[in-house]
């Protein structure tokens, strides 16, 4: 770690933090979780020229951070170009305001955010693809198939309806192993949160797609 004559910057505890999760044998999952929201973190500091050192660090500074976080909306591709736009999503600043208390708690006793307060706002609507939306997707993959990218538009297609009729989230989706589908019983058994492993069923539909998906050693994208 670098330190800086004029003391310990935030990068110094973030950079230990992150490498303690990696010592303790935390897993990658959770080293690229902490890394997204304290790497935004570093970035908005930079951005508003805060304090070099953590000790000069005030708790309005973190809060000022939260709001923000609870405040911005953003656009995005969801697939053929089609734009989306996410609302601003109060709860979301929950994700970081427990990822900077575990630093802190983690690096120092007496520190910036020791009195900072923060309740957790209602869970986000979920915005949903609509039917649609949806229906672009599968022809996307139909077209990938027709074209030459037969390969991936076979495993889309699958991977689209296992997570439609199973309800997977996107990580575990993607981390998925054929091994675990059992085509013949059509269910699929997942290691979520804590490492506890869940059952889901899926139509024949959905089994058909994946049965005609080539062998490979995993569905990740």
């Amino acid at each position: 770690m670098k330190h800086s004559q004029r003391g310990i910057g935030l990068q110094d505890p973030v950079e230990g933090f992150l490498f303690s999760l990696q010592a303790e044998g935390r897993s990658p999952q959770t080293h690229v979780y902490y890394s997204k929201l304290l790497g935004c973190l570093l970035r908005y500091s930079k951005t508003l020229s805060w304090p070099d050192h953590v000790d000069q660090l005030e708790v309005r500074h973190f809060r000022e951070f939260l709001s923000w976080i609870a405040s911005i909306s953003f656009e995005y591709t969801a697939g053929n170009n089609y734009r989306r736009f996410a609302q601003p999503q109060p709860s979301k600043a929950w994700r970081y305001y427990k990822a900077i208390r575990r630093l802190f708690n983690w690096s120092v006793e007496e520190s910036p955010v020791k009195g900072l307060r923060f309740k957790a706002s209602p869970p986000p609507l979920i915005q949903p693809y609509n039917l649609d939306e949806l229906k672009r997707f599968l022809a996307i993959c139909e077209l990938d198939i027709k074209t030459g990218a037969r390969f991936c538009g076979l495993r889309n297609t699958g991977m689209i309806l296992l997570s439609l009729d199973s309800g997977l989230r996107s990580t575990e989706l993607a981390f998925l192993s054929l091994s675990a589908i059992d085509l013949e019983q059509r269910i699929v058994r997942v290691v979520g949160k804590g490492k506890k492993i869940g059952i889901c069923p899926f139509s024949s539909k959905t089994a058909k797609a994946i049965m005609v998906y080539p062998i490979s050693n995993t569905l990740r994208v």
